[in-house]
């Protein structure tokens, strides 16, 4: 299992590689048949296990930086679906007020903070590829190291790991035992503003 993927997923939509979005009074929100996806149950089930091999254990996340948490991202979508709705609804009559594009900047300037957040975490994201592809290197050759040592393998990871209480106390002290005696990564740790409790 490699963790490195965890930032990479982030990177590959980094703002050099993404547009800046643009609004106006042109937005288009309106749904059609193609926006939609459907999976069959088998599909669905699939989809469960591909994620659940990904699944990593809780206690992972204080080892990366906070701008790696994508879950800002869903809160983005939906300020982002409350501004298109405000403009459809703003818009049903064809027209778009001078009030009407005030309450719109209105909400973009005050209410858009998690997009705003976003756009942060993907400019540090960017800034710092290349110290993040290096420490998720070293993260997951302690990771891997510390679940050889503890005989977890990927048949029974699922059971030694993701089902164990506090997803498995001794694979997290082992693993943060050899990424704490490594002086690079507590080096690559501060540049990339990780603090451990």
């Amino acid at each position: 299992m490699n963790i490195s993927h965890i930032q990479n997923a982030c990177l590959y939509n980094s703002p050099n590689n993404t547009p800046k979005p643009h609004y106006s009074n042109g937005i288009n929100s309106s749904n059609s048949n193609m926006d939609k996806v459907s999976l069959s149950a088998e599909g669905m089930k699939a989809s469960e296990q591909d994620l659940e091999k990904l699944r990593m254990p809780s206690w992972i996340s204080q080892y990366y930086p906070k701008q790696t948490d994508l879950t800002i991202s869903i809160q983005a979508v939906e300020e982002t679906r409350q501004l298109f709705q405000m403009h459809d609804h703003f818009n049903s009559d064809g027209h778009i007020s001078r009030t009407e594009q005030q309450r719109l900047d209105s909400y973009r300037n005050t209410n858009m903070t998690a997009n705003q957040t976003s756009r942060e975490n993907l400019e540090f994201l960017s800034k710092y590829k290349d110290e993040l592809a290096e420490y998720g290197k070293i993260v997951n050759t302690y990771y891997t190291a510390a679940k050889e040592e503890q005989g977890i393998t990927q048949k029974n990871y699922n059971a030694k790991v993701l089902q164990a209480e506090g997803d498995n106390e001794n694979l997290h002290q082992s693993f943060r035992k050899k990424l704490l005696a490594d002086s690079r990564a507590l080096e690559l740790m501060g540049i990339l503003g990780i603090k451990l409790s």
